[in-house]
């Protein structure tokens, strides 16, 4: 634009300035009396400018649409791409600020379609705007994370370090549920990204999500460490004290873990906060181990979060990108035409569901108890193999004791769990379990636990195997340290948080890998034998 002599140089500035320095950019904009300008390209590129700075300085500070769409309308012919591109995506930016989810995704993803390929700034702010619509929303699709993921390629060609940094952080957030390292790694450069560029709101508040994702993986040390750097340097949030609560209630130290949680100022109408406050007294409780009220607030603190889910789920913007196309309004009259006919087959398909959901109410029933009965009896038989050992064996052992207490504790959920479960819609006692499961594989301790306790109690059974078999990999070692515990196939995909089927996959794998005739629990069982006659 700057080449062109026929642009006011006045507008030329103030884009400049637009990422760099946008108070000026706006206090230039509205210094410009539009009338002044020469020629509907002028006005049409000011329009533009000024909504864009705008919402640079003031995300709310977006009353009307009235000069997004002069340029909209101007540029509609596409004869200048980029800045077409760029009313797209502020045309969406106006209904997102506007409560509109669907259509500021539907212009987003307009602009998006439109934008050329190098156009690297409007993709990376497109993609950067859809990602945070879904992340703040809660929206289940997953679009979020690949959002941001490619945002953050546009922002590094770039080379814009905040907006790095802010990519990072929310790519960390999203990835500490599923990925913990790549959380950690994320995060830790996002933090380190705010130390580069002197923002130490931004270094702390990484440093505190950090803490959460440290936490998450099991290193509690370092996640009290993280989080006492934040609270020491800057003003507490509530999401630093729910760190600091439960780092220290991982470590055992439930009066700091008080502490802290009893400072958090809990807004009853935020549906986050009191999840997270749920969450935060579970974990102290089960440091005291008192289960049974620990469990209580697990719960409340699971019914918020599907409270959560089933707002984010109501609201129909993680469908709307995956039923867009540049062609969507010129099918809408067909679209429109066709409602009579989908309207029938609705009405004839809720028909079935509610026939089918009738019945199914006795079989589901049936297979909660049926469930909770194989949980009881599993968990029974390796509690009372783990109190036999503890009487009978190293009773003064700290490692040992250390052992039991972490499997016990994961016992005594799965009992307040059960405990529970008569009063619990059996959708909520299976993500219960599945979360006490999921929790109990992902642990690191799990890994370190079982062999030590194996082989204590089986004659060095995992040491034996491995020196033998020294590929096989710490998930290969837990199913056979389960085995050789008396777990089933249903027990071992409880406690590795897979399905029943995996199981005898997983076990075939190994054997095959190990070049063994017989079945591992065969094997595993032979060997015990073994190495107790030896």
């Amino acid at each position: 634009m700057s080449c062109n002599r026929s642009v006011d140089q006045r507008l030329v500035l103030a884009d400049t300035l637009m990422w760099t320095a946008p108070d000026s950019s706006l206090a230039i904009l509205n210094a410009i009396n539009s009338d002044s300008l020469s020629g509907d390209e002028d006005r049409a590129y000011h329009a533009l400018l000024l909504t864009q700075a705008q919402f640079r300085v003031d995300y709310y500070d977006y009353p009307s649409d009235s000069l997004i769409n002069i340029a909209l309308h101007h540029y509609s012919d596409n004869h200048n791409r980029e800045l077409y591109t760029r009313a797209l995506l502020y045309k969406g930016a106006y209904y997102e600020v506007h409560d509109n989810l669907v259509e500021a995704i539907k212009w987003y993803k307009r602009a998006e379609d439109n934008a050329g390929t190098n156009d690297y700034r409007n993709l990376a702010q497109i993609n950067m705007r859809m990602g945070m619509l879904y992340y703040n929303n809660y929206a289940s699709n997953n679009l979020d994370l690949e959002k941001f993921e490619k945002a953050l390629r546009f922002y590094e060609k770039l080379h814009d370090k905040r907006m790095i940094m802010v990519s990072l952080e929310y790519i960390g957030n999203l990835y500490r549920d599923n990925n913990r390292s790549q959380a950690i790694k994320c995060l830790t450069r996002a933090k380190d990204i705010a130390k580069q560029i002197n923002d130490s709101n931004s270094y702390y508040h990484n440093l505190n999500n950090l803490s959460m994702a440290l936490f998450m993986d099991s290193v509690y040390s370092e996640a009290k460490l993280a989080v006492a750097e934040c609270l020491n340097n800057s003003l507490p949030t509530n999401s630093m004290l729910f760190n600091a609560a439960n780092a220290y209630a991982a470590l055992g130290m439930t009066d700091s873990a008080r502490f802290f949680i009893n400072k958090v100022n809990v807004d009853t109408n935020n549906d986050y906060d009191s999840m997270m406050y749920n969450f935060s007294m579970a974990h102290i409780l089960k440091a005291e181990r008192n289960q049974s009220l620990a469990m209580k607030h697990e719960i409340i603190g699971n019914q918020i979060a599907s409270l959560i889910e089933h707002k984010s789920q109501s609201n129909s913007i993680f469908e709307t990108e995956n039923d867009i196309s540049t062609h969507l309004i010129s099918n809408k009259h067909d679209i429109i035409s066709s409602q009579r006919l989908y309207l029938t087959i609705a009405a004839v398909v809720c028909a079935i569901i509610i026939a089918i959901a009738l019945m199914l109410t006795i079989i589901v029933r049936h297979k909660h108890h049926s469930a909770i009965k194989v949980l009881i009896n599993e968990n029974e038989k390796t509690s009372n193999l783990l109190n036999e050992y503890l009487k009978k064996e190293n009773e003064h052992n700290q490692v040992n004791l250390a052992i039991i207490n972490y499997l016990q504790e994961h016992f005594n959920s799965l009992r307040t769990i059960i405990d529970y479960s008569a009063s619990m819609k059996h959708s909520d006692f299976v993500k219960l379990m599945n979360k006490e499961s999921r929790n109990f594989a992902a642990n690191k301790n799990v890994d370190k636990l079982l062999p030590v306790l194996v082989n204590d109690k089986f004659n060095n059974l995992i040491t034996t195997i491995s020196q033998e078999y020294p590929f096989l990999t710490s998930n290969d070692i837990k199913l056979i340290s389960l085995i050789a515990l008396g777990y089933d196939n249903q027990g071992i995909a409880f406690c590795l948080g897979i399905a029943k089927e995996s199981v005898r996959t997983k076990k075939t794998r190994i054997k095959n890998k190990m070049n063994i005739e017989m079945s591992l629990d065969n094997y595993v069982k032979e060997k015990v034998l073994l190495l107790k006659q030896s």
